[in-house]
């Protein structure tokens, strides 16, 4: 089976950076796998001493079937670093597996993330192969090594070219989507009944004007009835709450950073005909809960938003 190419994008971590290479080194296909590194540029003089030495370590790069480099020569933003990238990557392949440079992978990631690829092509409710699993405890009765979940997570993923390029990521596209979405109701409910801090996360990109690519890929699984497929052991250790990186704070690091990596042998299975299971969305739900008091304020803040008013101190004028 050919091995998917795996896309890195980096800025100016370079100890998370190393780290990431490293334990990807570590993994049963990486001499088969090619890899790609997207840099991008510094928009700080003060960023620029590190992405120096980003730039550095990705030139010593070995261990890989192949190591494309994609130096940005201007800074493009996490997202249009990651959106040309990709279009790289797809001229010459019909899959991709993505994480940013704060991620520890297992073993068996390359592996894991490449079987479900296979397995799971023909099923078109079916969006990415995730490599991480959240921290929480499965039900002892669940017995299955994955499990459907309609929420999406960038932290390590494989999909397909044929479905990722039905995305526009264009920001005036993004935008123009995500408030389409926000102002039906029935989307809201929807989107609500899978995870309580979607909602706030997307009228936070509308008052950012930034686009969060793993939120809004989470409402487009909603919208169209997709899940991503997700391991009960996770493939994945993050190490970005630190308080360093742009869009992860330093609350709860050990939760993430001390997380278990799945360690036995690639004895695991992909059921093809596996769905949603009732009890396990339940614990996600229940894993992302907000309570009464911010909920309502969510509901007025979307109220706010779909009349115009993105801050309430827009109000007195």
């Amino acid at each position: 089976m050919e091995q998917a190419p795996i896309l890195i994008s980096v800025y100016d971590r370079p100890v998370h950076f190393k780290r990431c290479i490293e334990s990807l080194k570590s993994n049963t296909h990486a001499s088969e796998t090619h890899l790609f590194v997207a840099i991008d540029a510094p928009y700080k003089e003060e960023h620029q001493k590190n992405n120096n030495k980003v730039v550095d370590y990705a030139k010593t790069i070995t261990g890989f079937k192949e190591v494309t480099l994609i130096i940005r020569e201007k800074n493009l933003g996490l997202t249009n670093n990651l959106i040309d990238a990709r279009e790289q990557l797809f001229s010459r392949y019909d899959t991709l597996i993505f994480s940013e440079d704060d991620n520890i992978f297992s073993e068996d990631f390359l592996s894991f993330v490449n079987k479900g690829l296979e397995v799971y092509k023909d099923r078109e409710d079916i969006f990415s192969i995730s490599g991480y699993q959240y921290p929480m405890v499965m039900p002892p009765s669940y017995q299955m090594d994955v499990y459907l979940w309609r929420g999406f997570s960038a932290w390590g993923c494989a999909t397909w070219k044929e479905k990722a390029e039905k995305i526009d990521f264009r920001s005036e596209v993004v935008f123009s989507k995500v408030r389409n979405f926000l102002k039906n109701y029935q989307n809201v409910r929807k989107i609500n009944a899978v995870a309580d801090h979607f909602l706030p996360a997307l009228m936070l990109m509308i008052k950012k004007n930034e686009v969060h690519g793993d939120v809004y890929l989470s409402m487009y699984q909603i919208l169209h009835n997709m899940y991503s497929v997700y391991p009960t052991v996770s493939r994945i250790r993050n190490i970005g709450h630190d308080g360093i990186g742009s869009n992860c704070g330093d609350t709860n690091y050990a939760l993430y950073a001390e997380q278990k990596l799945y360690e036995d042998k690639n004895d695991y299975e992909f059921p093809v005909n596996i769905e949603k299971n009732s009890q396990i969305n339940s614990l996600l739900k229940d894993h992302y809960k907000r309570d009464k008091k911010t909920k309502t304020k969510d509901l007025l803040k979307l109220f706010l938003l779909n009349l115009g008013i993105t801050n309430i101190t827009d109000l007195k004028h």
